[in-house]
């Protein structure tokens, strides 16, 4: 009898481990996603601002090729450079919505932490929101390996609706969101003229925060 318990016991967890994985898996690679939500998103996010606060688009952004969206899992995005009207500093944002798996898959350590480039450094940094919780972003200073392009700063964060964060393992927390939005800003650093790129960052992200609250599909 105790025999019978013993290989019972072992089956069912056997069939947990097996079980559970899949079930994970379906989720990160959206294969129990809901494009409906993915669309609405996509379709809030084609509306993002051309001015906000102080900040005026001046430019668009090189279009991403066809590959690149397939890869990344994009249902939309936006690539513009904004600059202050008050104070002239540029900031270049890439603001992508699309399926969980293939967003948190490429992180920036991972696309510009390349050959072409060198990271030479990483911090964290809590940028406040008149929304709610705070948001979290990383930002990696980084150096070209050609003497033609400057040093620059990426910060880049998560959100699936509530404040934007990047958790020690993304893949976890926002693997089976049935959307997700991912930012990536740069601040190039000859063009910040001594400022701080945290204060850039803070002023920046501080005033374009409420868009995701305002434009994630609603419960």
């Amino acid at each position: 009898m105790k025999s019978n318990t013993t290989i019972v016991v072992t089956l069912v967890a056997i069939a947990v481990l097996t079980i559970a994985p899949a079930i994970l898996h379906g989720r990160y690679v959206s294969r129990w996603g809901d494009p409906a939500e993915q669309a609405v998103a996509a379709k809030a996010l084609s509306e993002f601002p051309s001015q906000f606060g102080d900040w005026v688009a001046v430019a668009e952004g090189e279009p991403l090729k066809e590959s690149v969206e397939h890869e990344l899992g994009l249902r939309g995005y936006v690539n513009r450079v904004y600059q202050n009207r008050a104070t002239s500093k540029e900031v270049s944002i890439l603001l992508m919505v699309g399926e969980a798996g293939p967003l948190v898959r490429h992180p920036p350590e991972i696309c510009y932490g390349s050959v072409a480039n060198r990271i030479l450094a990483s911090k964290e940094v809590k940028v406040p929101s008149a929304t709610g919780p705070e948001n979290q972003f990383r930002l990696l200073d980084l150096a070209s390996n050609s003497k033609l392009i400057p040093p620059f700063t990426v910060a880049y964060a998560w959100s699936s609706g509530g404040p934007w964060s990047v958790p020690a393992w993304p893949r976890v927390a926002f693997g089976g969101e049935p959307v997700l939005y991912k930012v990536q800003i740069q601040l190039v650093q000859s063009e910040l003229d001594g400022g701080d790129p945290d204060e850039v960052l803070e002023e920046f992200a501080s005033a374009f925060d409420r868009f995701v609250a305002s434009a994630s599909p609603s419960e």
